[in-house]
Order: structure tokens, then sequence, then C-alpha cells
């Protein structure tokens, strides 16, 4: 029998299956990746990841994790929580396991608090999403730019007539007009981009202005400086 419980990532044996099944199902990560994701999260006092346990082999089977976020909504701030990284191994799929996980977290969820439940599926995860009653509410449009488009071209082909033939689609997909405007915008109006070394309060003060009508994470200091300079598997720059 599978039962579905709360896990423990301070639990070694439990920690080494989670990270078993999301390198079998997604990707590969280590420990730090893992504590800093969801054990360092400042919002939070304890992780709620979720787990498919086999009575049986006695071994975690199916994954089904949450970070959780403060949401500001007009002048109220609201807990909310996205599910990421869910997974169930090879063997036990198509069995509703990761159904049942879902509805196990969301109901604990609303016991605690949490008000909403965000999240940005696969095609994968998005069918039993909607089987279990979740509502799709909008596209997300994914926008790419390359700093040369070109060169990525003559490295994944090592053909450099090619890289050369790619600069007509660079110039049509990269949205360039809309960084020109950006330029000019910047040049017409005395202002300059330098690198920050640190982020400060006033981050969100920003926020606040520019965003005030729609619906948004909360931006402190405190967690742009976990989310982003002390991400370990990713280097980003202020």
């Amino acid at each position: 029998m599978v039962l579905v419980k709360q896990l423990s990532l301070s639990n070694e044996e439990e920690t080494h299956d989670f990270l078993a099944i999301l390198e079998n199902s997604l990707e590969k990560k280590d420990l730090q990746w893992l504590e800093w994701k969801y054990l360092k999260n400042p919002y939070i006092d304890e992780p709620l990841v979720f787990g498919a346990y086999d009575e049986k082999t006695k071994k975690i089977v199916g994954i089904r994790p949450f970070l959780l976020c403060r949401l500001v909504v007009g002048d109220k701030i609201l807990n909310a929580a996205q599910p990421c990284d869910a997974a169930v191994g090879h063997a036990y799929r198509r069995q509703g396991i990761f159904e049942t996980m879902n509805k196990h977290a969301v109901n604990e969820l609303k016991e605690r608090g949490y008000l909403l439940c965000f999240n940005f599926p696969n095609s994968n995860s998005m069918p039993g999403l909607l089987k279990c009653g979740w509502q799709d509410t909008a596209l997300v449009d994914e926008s790419f730019c390359f700093r040369s488009f070109s060169e990525v071209v003559r490295k994944k082909t090592g053909k450099k007539l090619l890289s050369f033939l790619s600069l007509p689609l660079a110039l049509k997909w990269n949205k360039v007009n809309y960084a020109v405007q950006q330029l000019r915008f910047f040049r017409g109006n005395n202002l300059t981009i330098q690198k920050e070394g640190d982020v400060s309060e006033e981050f969100e003060l920003l926020w606040q202005e520019v965003a005030k009508n729609m619906i948004r994470v909360e931006r402190s200091a405190q967690y742009l400086r976990w989310r982003f300079l002390e991400r370990p598997d990713k280097t980003y720059e202020i």
C-alpha cells in the first residue's frame, strides 16, 4: 500500500529518496541545493514537502514539495504556496499517486491557513492538476533574448555559415526594437545602469510603486538575497 505523508528533510533516508526520485524523473540535484530551496526559505518555519511512501518496500516513491511565499494583493499579504519538483517513480506511475499526493497536500495547506496555490505546470503535470480541480487561469508568454544568437548556432552546429545566416532570425525574434526603445529611454532620462553587490529594501519599495495593482510575491531584501544571491546552482547579478 502507498500512503501520503509529510516528509522530513532532516531525515537522511527520506532526503536520499527525495533526491533519487528527482534525479530519475527530472534532473540531478545535490543536498546543498535541497537545503537552499526548501530549508533556508526565509518565509517558512518548516518546509512542506509531501511524499508517497510504499509500506512494502519502505521507500519514498513520489514527492510533492511546495515553495511557500507571501503574495501581495492590494494592501493585504496572503500566505500562498507554489508546488514544484513533483515526481513519481517510473514503476509507480499511472496509479493515481500524483493526484493523491496533490489532494492531500492541498487539504493540509488549507488547514495551515494558506489561501492560494498557484503553479506553472508542464505538459506532464497539467492533466493531473486539472483532474484534481485546478483551474487554468492564464497562459504565460515566454520570450527569450539571446546575447548572441549566431554564437549559439555556431556552438551547437559547428558551422560558421549557419551562424551567419542566423543573424536575420535574431533580428526578428530577439525583439530588438524593444531593446532599442529601452536604451533610448535610459539615454533620454540621464539614467545609468550599475551593478549592485547586494539588495536592499528599496527593491520592495519600487515594486510597491510600479506594481501596486498587481498580485505579486513580496520581495523583501531577505527574500531576494535568498532567492537569487544565495542560490548554489546558478549565478545572478543585480
